[in-house]
C-alpha cells in the first residue's frame, strides 16, 4: 500500500520544498486535484475525539484575475460538495441548523488550508504554482505584455481574495450519530 508523505514543490526543474498536511491539501484543492480523500471537522472543542468525517464528491477551484485601484487582484472561488460518511459526535444531522453548523466549520477549515497554501507559494516561495500569470495573460493580454517583465517582483504583491462555498449533499442513512467513542450497544 503506497503512502504519500507530502508534495514536492518544483521550480525550474528543482525541488524547492516538500509540503505536508494541511498545506498539501490546500495545494491539491487549488489545483483541482483533491481526490480520494476524507476530511474531518470537529464541532465540539471540548471533545477532541468526536468528529464529523466528510468525503468530497466535487471540488472545483477557479481563479479570476482582476484589477482594483490600479493593483492586480485575484479572486479564488472554491466550490466543494461532499457527503458525511461518519459522525462520532453527539450531534444529530437531521435538523438543518446542525448541518449548516458543520458546513460552516468545513468551509472555514477549507479556507484556512487554501490561505496557507497561497501564503506559502506567493509570499514565502514567490512562485506561481497556480497559474496566475496564465490567467492574467488570457484575460488581459495588453496589460500582461506591459507587466510581464516585472512579474517576479509584482507576483507576491497581488491581493488574493478567497471565497469558499462548501455544501453537504448527504448526511448518511442514519440521522443519529454513529460510532461515538465509549458508547456500546448492549
Amino acid at each position: 500500500m503506497p503512502y504519500i508523505f507530502g508534495l514536492a514543490m518544483i521550480r525550474n526543474e528543482r525541488e524547492i520544498r516538500i509540503v505536508t498536511e494541511p498545506i498539501s491539501l490546500g495545494v491539491l484543492m487549488l489545483l483541482n486535484q483533491l481526490e480520494n480523500i476524507v476530511l474531518t471537522v470537529n464541532p465540539d472543542e471540548a471533545n477532541k475525539q468526536a468528529a464529523v468525517t466528510i468525503k468530497p464528491q466535487f471540488v472545483r477551484s477557479e481563479f479570476i484575475p482582476g484589477f482594483a485601484d490600479g493593483n492586480w487582484t485575484m479572486k479564488v472561488n472554491i466550490k466543494i460538495k461532499g457527503d458525511v460518511i461518519l459522525n462520532t459526535t453527539d450531534l444529530s444531522l437531521l435538523p438543518p441548523p446542525n448541518v449548516e453548523k458543520i458546513q460552516a466549520l468545513f468551509q472555514e477549515q477549507l479556507k484556512q488550508r487554501a490561505e496557507a497554501a497561497l501564503q506559502l507559494t506567493q509570499l514565502k516561495l514567490k512562485t506561481d504554482f497556480f497559474g496566475y500569470a496564465n490567467a492574467y495573460r488570457n484575460h488581459f493580454p495588453h496589460k500582461w505584455k506591459a507587466k510581464k517583465a516585472q512579474w517576479e517582483s509584482d507576483f507576491p504583491k497581488i491581493k488574493t481574495i478567497i471565497h469558499v462555498e462548501a455544501r453537504i449533499l448527504r448526511t448518511g442513512k442514519s440521522g443519529d450519530p454513529q460510532g461515538i467513542p465509549g458508547q456500546s450497544n448492549e
